[in-house]
């Protein structure tokens, strides 16, 4: 017999697609301002903020076609998007990722592939553990801006796929203390 223990869903978070862009890093940004702010911002906006230029939504304009590494994006979470991270390099426990989600947490996992210098961010928002008579499997829920999809990732799945390592979390929440200031 199999059994839901526990789902852990953050409020429906608007999934964004990075397009033919590097962006999944502003893809994420942009999800993540959209629900701890309540804004409307879109991958191209949120690309514009971090490199300053007025019109990163002009899809002819190249200077904004730039990945970041993992260190550039914890930076722009907390200087320009005001946002709280708790950042952890490698893989972290079930347990520890459940608990931040169900904290109100969001989540950022980045992974990258071993035979290039390629990396890539996911949006987590939720987590599902099943119990059989024999097993307990649990999940994470999470968006990929590569196409803008919710996708269920099998939480063995992530430790072990040799091919994308998991390097860095980001345990992203709104900063309380800023937002006391304005």
């Amino acid at each position: 017999m199999n059994t839901l223990i526990l789902t852990t869903i953050l409020s429906i978070i608007t999934p964004l697609n990075q397009g033919t862009k590097p962006w999944c890093w502003a893809t994420v940004a942009a999800m993540a301002a959209n629900h701890f702010y309540g804004s409307e911002i879109r991958p191209c906006d949120a690309a514009g903020l971090y490199f300053e230029y007025a019109d990163c939504c002009d899809m002819s304009l190249k200077s904004c076609d730039i990945g970041l590494y993992p260190e550039e994006l914890r930076l722009f979470f907390e200087g320009k998007l005001d946002m709280e991270v708790n950042c952890r390099t490698g893989p972290l426990p079930f347990r520890k990722l459940a608990q931040a989600l169900d904290d109100g947490k969001l989540i950022v996992i980045i992974r990258q592939q071993v035979t290039a210098d390629i990396v890539h961010a996911y949006l987590v928002y939720g987590h599902e553990t099943y119990s059989t008579d024999k097993y307990t499997y649990t999940y994470l829920k999470a968006i990929d801006p590569a196409g803008g999809k919710r996708i269920k990732i099998k939480f063995t799945e992530l430790l072990f796929n040799f091919d994308n390592r998991w390097v860095q979390t980001f345990f992203l929440g709104v900063n309380n203390e800023s937002r006391t200031k304005h």
